[in-house]
Formats: C-alpha cells, sequence, structure tokens
C-alpha cells in the first residue's frame, strides 16, 4: 500500500481545519461574543490541543489498529460497534456541509444558488451544483491517497495564504483608521457575557473547524512512520490554524466600521454579510478581491470536504474489515481507494444536502454528535493504561490530569452546543444503542458491560438533562461546576469498574478462585 509521507499528513490535517470555519467563524463570533471572541479562539484551541493528547496516545498505543479497537477494549464489541457508527455519520456529512458553505458564498455573486425566502435555501439549480460538487471529489477521491495528499497539498497551501493575505488588507485598512479600530475594541468587550465568550466556542463554527485535526488520526495506519508523524500533524496543524484563525478575528473585529455595531455586537449587519469576509472587503472599497475571495470560498470548504471524504471512506472501510458492515465495504481499487464506501458516503451527502439547507443549520445537527464521540476517547486512555493494555512511544505524561481535563472540556462543549444540538445527538444515541441491544439479544451475544450499558448512556443523559435546564436557566457556574461534578464521578467509576475487573482477571489467570 502506498503510505502517506509526513507532510502530505500535516497538510491534509490543516486543510480539513481551514475550511469553511474561516469564512463564517469571524463574523458569527463577533456577534455571539464581540471582542472576547478573540479569547473564544484561544481558549478553543487550547481545549482541543490537550484533548489531542488523548487521540494521539490512543491511536500510537501499538495495540490497537485503529479508534473502534480502543472503543472495543473499554465498551465491548457493542459499544464498538456503535462508537464506529457515530463516528461514521458525522465524518460522512461533513463533506455536503463545506459543499453548503461554499455554495452559499457564491450566492452572493449567483443568485439563482437561493431561492428568494428570507431563510437561506438552494434552488434546483443551487441543488444540482451542490451535487455535482460533491461529486466532484467522490471522482478525485477514487484515485491514490498520495494522489489527492498532492492535490490537497496545493489547496492547503492557497487556503493559508488567502487568510494572511485578507487579515493583512483588514490589518492596512485598521491602520489607516486607528480611530474607528479604537471604538471598536472599547464595544463591549463580553458582549454576551463569560459564557457568550464559552458557547461561542460550540455554535460559531470554533470547535467545528479544530476537530478537522482528527483526519490525521485517521489516517495514522497509512502514513510512513505514524509515531513521529501523527504528532507532527495533529499538533502542528492545530497551532497553525490557531494563528490564522486569531489574526483573522483580530482583523475582522477592529477593521469593521463603527456605524454598523451601533447596535452592539449581537445586531451586527451589513450588505453581503450571507459572505461576510467578502462583503466586508466590498465596503471598503476592494470589490476585486472581494470576488478573488469567492474562489477561495469554493477552494477552502472542497479542500476541507476531500480531506473528510477521504477519512470517511476510511472510517466505513473500517467498518466492513471489522466485519461490523459487509466486508465489502473494505475492498481497494488498485489506487487503494475503498470504492464502494466512497460510492455510499456520495449517496448520503446528496440526501443531506437535500435534506438540511444553511451552513449554521448543518453544523449544528452535526457538532454535538462530533463532540460526543470526542469525550469518549479520553476514557480509552483509563482502560489502556489500567489494563496494561498500552504499548507505543508516546505516552502522555501525568494521563489522569490531561484524561479528566479532555473529558470535562468536551462534556462543557456539548453543553455549549444548546438544547437543539444536544437533543439531535441524543435521539441518534439512543437509535443505536437500541439497535445495538437489539441485535445482540436477537443473536444471543449479549455480554453486560456496565461501562457502556449504564455509565455511557447515563453520560449522554446527564448532559441532556444539563443543557435542558441551561436553556431556562442561563448561569455560567451552573455549567463550569455541574460538569465538574459528572466528570470527576464517571472517570471515577470507570476506574473503578476497570480495576475490578483487571484483578479479576489476574485471579483467573494464577488460578484463584473468587
Amino acid at each position: 500500500m502506498i503510505k502517506v509521507t509526513k507532510t502530505n499528513l500535516l497538510f491534509l490535517s490543516l486543510g480539513s481545519i481551514i475550511g469553511s470555519g474561516w469564512l463564517y467563524g469571524a463574523y458569527y463570533t463577533a456577534k455571539a461574543a464581540g471582542n472576547s471572541g478573540i479569547l473564544s479562539w484561544i481558549i478553543g484551541g487550547l481545549m482541543y490541543g490537550i484533548i489531542a493528547l488523548s487521540y494521539a496516545e490512543v491511536i500510537l498505543n501499538k495495540k490497537f489498529n485503529n479508534m473502534s479497537d480502543a472503543a472495543s477494549l473499554s465498551f465491548g464489541k457493542s459499544g464498538k460497534i456503535l462508537v464506529s457508527i457515530l463516528t461514521w455519520i458525522w465524518t460522512a456529512l461533513i463533506p455536503p456541509i463545506e459543499v453548503q458553505a461554499t455554495v452559499q458564498y457564491a450566492s452572493n455573486y449567483f443568485t439563482w444558488i437561493k431561492t428568494d425566502s428570507k431563510e437561506f435555501t438552494l434552488s434546483t439549480e443551487g441543488l444540482l451544483l451542490s451535487i455535482f460538487l460533491i461529486f466532484i471529489m467522490f471522482f478525485i477521491n477514487i484515485f491514490a491517497i498520495n494522489t489527492v495528499g498532492k492535490f490537497n497539498k496545493v489547496i492547503t497551501v492557497f487556503k493559508v495564504a488567502v487568510p494572511l493575505a485578507v487579515s493583512l488588507i483588514f490589518i492596512y485598512i485598521i491602520f489607516n483608521n486607528p480611530t474607528n479600530a479604537a471604538h471598536n475594541l472599547s464595544t463591549d468587550m463580553f458582549s454576551s457575557g463569560v459564557g457568550g465568550m464559552l458557547t461561542a466556542i460550540s455554535t460559531c463554527g470554533i470547535a467545528f473547524s479544530f476537530i478537522g485535526f482528527q483526519t490525521a488520526i485517521f489516517l495514522a495506519n497509512e502514513t510512513e512512520n505514524p509515531q513521529k508523524n501523527v504528532p507532527y500533524a495533529v499538533f502542528g496543524s492545530i497551532l497553525i490554524a490557531c494563528v490564522i484563525y486569531l489574526l483573522v478575528q483580530i482583523s475582522f473585529n477592529l477593521s469593521i466600521p463603527c456605524e454598523y455595531l451601533k447596535g452592539g455586537w449581537a445586531n451586527l449587519n451589513f450588505a453581503g454579510d450571507s459572505g461576510p469576509i467578502a462583503g466586508l472587503l466590498a465596503i471598503f472599497g476592494f470589490a476585486s478581491i472581494a470576488l478573488f475571495l469567492y474562489v477561495d470560498a469554493a477552494i477552502s470548504p472542497f479542500g476541507t470536504g476531500l480531506s473528510y471524504k477521504i477519512a470517511a471512506s476510511r472510517v466505513l472501510s473500517d467498518l466492513g474489515e471489522s466485519k461490523i458492515f459487509p466486508s465489502i465495504l473494505s475492498k481497494r481499487n488498485r489506487y487503494s481507494s475503498p470504492y464502494i464506501a466512497n460510492s455510499i458516503n456520495f449517496i448520503i451527502g446528496v440526501i443531506f444536502i437535500f435534506s438540511v439547507s444553511g451552513w449554521q443549520n448543518m453544523i449544528t445537527i452535526l457538532c454535538a454528535l462530533i463532540i460526543l464521540t470526542m469525550s469518549y476517547v479520553p476514557i480509552y486512555v483509563i482502560y489502556a493504561r489500567l489494563s496494561n493494555n498500552f504499548n507505543g512511544t508516546f505516552k502522555v505524561k501525568n494521563y489522569n490530569i490531561i484524561s479528566f481535563l479532555s473529558f470535562y472540556f468536551s462534556n462543557l462543549m456539548l453543553i455549549w452546543c444548546g438544547w437543539n444540538a444536544v437533543k439531535n445527538a441524543l435521539i441518534i444515541f439512543v437509535v443505536f444503542f437500541v439497535f445495538t441491544l437489539i441485535k445482540d439479544i436477537y443473536k444471543k451475544t449479549f455480554q453486560l458491560n456496565l461501562v457502556f450499558h449504564f455509565i455511557i448512556p447515563f453520560h449522554i443523559v446527564s448532559i441532556a438533562i444539563c443543557t435542558f435546564l441551561k436553556a431556562n436557566y442561563e448561569s455560567i457556574y451552573f455549567e463550569l461546576i455541574s460538569q465538574f461534578i459528572i466528570s470527576i464521578a464517571i472517570l471515577f467509576l470507570i476506574k473503578t469498574i476497570v480495576l475490578k475487573n483487571h484483578v479479576s482477571e489476574n485471579r483467573n489467570i494464577i488460578g484463584i478462585k473468587n
């Protein structure tokens, strides 16, 4: 099999992070948090950096071939099935979201893409264009992974260069009008309070963007030297993306003409704000550059969608290799592409495009589901360490603290997604959880796993209850304290169960009867 190079892995991961987030994130973050949105990006980047430590240890553990193996150790075979399906769902749906971002941005210039309704809705022509773009992703991904990698490298260089260039333009505007920048800087630093600043992490595209580091995790088994290449790609991509997003957010906030902030940050709007970065450039008279940005609005999300198209096909292929789904899904062509898995993901993407319209609506549906699967990773670390199933060169120091912080941060981001998003994640979880129960009972393969059958359902239900209460009782202290207590309690129970099981196994090995 042709291996992914170190550089290509970095660019694939970075390409997944810098997508539609930079085109919309600055605008929605400014509206939700004002100038404190700058802190939202910093906090979000730090959270994901810590969470990525748990991911790196799990995927580089030689006892596991992939994340599914880690789920199997922690939750049993049924838990592995559930987590694998949830992961496949969200990876398969990100490409159509990035396509949506492309066509939504383009609708400012090509009005035939959308209907005349107030909320963004694709016209028939817009739907056909979206399907065509998804098909291009599908077609490219049928070729060898390094062919895609080289193609994506060119796209990623472009994706990094354009946000930096736009930031420089905004900085030029700031230096030419320092009074306006000073006014914006003094306008409601915490426009929605500390709670608004934190909530923006999950609701304005910050969490959605940084999730892209997982592309390097999904492709860990396809790179030349995973023990070195994966940490390089994961932490390198998070750091580079964080710097770029910060530059965009700071320059965007300080360059906005102050007359648009008379109603406060929450009421920020201007002509062309359905493509906010390009719309602001047009206001400043950079119409030609704004037009160029529409080109980037097609390329950036497309590159991210392409990266996830690769990841989604690998996740579905793993489901086939693990016999969770039919093994035919793992079949690869001579370019090392799982072509049948690619075909199924293409069909799912088309269905999603027809079902949901609007970038923000789409990420709201998916973000909570993504973070839910992310919250399980520190549990995998704890299981592997306590059950002596660790064998790798990448070993996190103070793993108890890092695992707790990873779990705690994930739970907080889940609550910040809001009730509607968490409710959707809960429904999806319940459907597939019941599916695994019925399957096990029908096939007479049911084996009780205390963590999977009791603690994991308690986890999502407790998150849902807290999120529902938060919707009616806004308090940042409630969020921080409730999730701190829940996180400690769940991890304590899990550690107790793991240690008890491990002691029992050791007794059985040496012939001691209970």
